[in-house]
C-alpha cells in the first residue's frame, strides 16, 4: 500500500528495469539492440508514451518518459513481455528458447516522478553517463550498447527499426523510436538539451576520478563484446541498488511540496482501500488511482493534478 503511486496524464518519470539475477541478457549485440529499440518504439506508439532518452546496460535499463495519457502502466507492462519474448528467444539454444525469466521478479519496475525541470536534467544526465558510472567505458561514446544523446530529444530524432525474427508477423514490419522534449520544456529546448549535456560531462568527469581512485580500470571494447549474457557482475548488490518508487527534485522547497503532495494522496488512497474493503462501493478514490478503477470500476476524483504535471522551478 505504502508504495503506491498515482498514473496521471502528462506527467514525466524516470523508468528502469533490472534483469533476473543481475545477469547480462540484454548484452549488447546487433539482434538484441535492435529487438530492444523495436519494443520500445512500438509500445510507446501503441501506449502514446513520449520518449525522451533511452540508455541500455546489459542488464537494466534506463527510460525517461512524458506519460502523455496516463497509460505508464500498461506501456511497462507490455515493453517488459515484449523484450522478454525476444530475449528468450535470441539467447536459446538449439532452436528452444531461453529458460527461467528475464526479469527481476522480486523487484518492481523503477518509477521515479520528475517533478521539475531541474529533476528532469539530473535523471537524463544521469542515464547518460551510466556506462561510465558502472566503471565500464572512459566515455560514454565508448558504450557498445544504445545512449540516445540530448541532442535527440531537440532534433526530434526518428529510428526505424525492422520487426525482429522473434515476433510474428501480426507485428507491424517496421516500428519507429522518436524522442522528443516534454511538452512543459518545449519552450527552453536548446537550454534544457545543453543543461543536459554539461551536467553529463560532470557526471562523466567524476566517476571517472572514483574508478581511477580506487585503482580500476575501464574495459576496451574487445572485453565489452565477449561478456557472457549469462554471467552477472562480481560484487554483491547492495541496499543502494536497489529500485524503489520515488520522487526527485533539486530544490529541497519543491521536494517538500511533492512529497506533502504524494503523502496526502497515499493517505486519501488508503482511507479508500479500507472504506471499500468494508464494503463502501460508493467511496472517491483518489485522482489517479489505477489498479481499482480498471478491475473494480470504483469512483475516482476528477483531475486535479497539482504538482503532478509539468514542471516546477527546482
Amino acid at each position: 500500500m505504502g508504495s503506491a503511486s498515482p498514473v496521471i496524464p502528462s506527467t514525466t518519470w524516470e523508468l528502469s528495469r533490472r534483469c533476473t539475477g543481475r545477469k547480462f541478457l540484454l548484452k549488447s549485440d546487433r539482434k538484441v539492440t535492435d529487438a530492444l529499440l523495436y519494443c520500445f518504439a512500438f509500445c510507446a506508439d501503441k501506449w502514446s508514451i513520449e520518449l525522451h532518452q533511452l540508455t541500455v546496460m546489459h542488464n537494466h535499463y534506463h527510460d525517461t518518459v512524458t506519460d502523455a495519457l496516463g497509460t505508464r502502466v500498461d506501456f511497462t507492462a507490455d515493453v517488459h513481455a515484449l523484450i522478454a519474448r525476444c530475449i528468450k528467444d535470441i539467447r536459446g539454444v538449439d532452436g528452444l528458447p531461453m529458460e527461467g525469466p528475464v526479469w527481476n521478479a522480486s523487484e518492481q519496475t523503477g518509477r521515479v516522478l520528475l517533478v521539475s525541470e531541474e529533476a528532469f536534467i539530473e535523471s537524463a544526465a544521469y542515464a547518460i553517463a551510466n556506462p561510465v558510472a558502472a566503471g565500464l567505458v572512459h566515455n560514454v561514446s565508448q558504450w557498445t550498447g544504445f545512449v540516445s544523446r540530448p541532442r535527440d530529444m531537440l532534433t526530434k530524432r526518428t529510428i526505424t527499426i525492422r520487426r525482429p525474427e522473434c515476433l510474428p508477423d501480426a507485428y507491424p514490419e517496421t516500428a519507429t523510436l522518436r524522442f522528443c522534449l516534454p511538452p512543459a520544456l518545449e519552450d527552453r529546448g536548446r537550454a534544457v538539451v545543453e543543461a543536459i549535456e554539461r551536467r553529463a560531462q560532470e557526471k562523466q568527469r567524476e566517476a571517472r576520478k572514483e574508478v581511477l581512485a580506487r585503482g580500476g580500470r575501464f574495459k576496451t571494447r574487445e572485453e565489452l563484446l565477449a561478456v557472457n549474457a549469462f554471467d552477472a557482475p562480481k560484487t554483491r548488490k547492495g541496499r543502494r541498488d536497489v529500485i524503489v518508487p520515488a520522487l526527485r527534485a533539486a530544490k529541497a522547497s519543491v521536494m517538500r511540496a511533492a512529497k506533502k503532495q504524494l503523502l496526502a494522496w497515499r493517505q486519501a488512497y488508503r482511507v479508500a482501500f479500507e472504506g471499500f474493503r468494508n464494503g463502501n462501493r460508493d467511496i472517491e478514490w483518489p485522482c489517479g488511482t489505477w489498479f481499482y478503477a480498471r478491475y473494480a470500476g470504483v469512483r475516482v476524483a476528477p483531475a486535479d493534478n497539482g504538482l503532478w504535471a509539468g514542471f516546477r522551478g527546482g
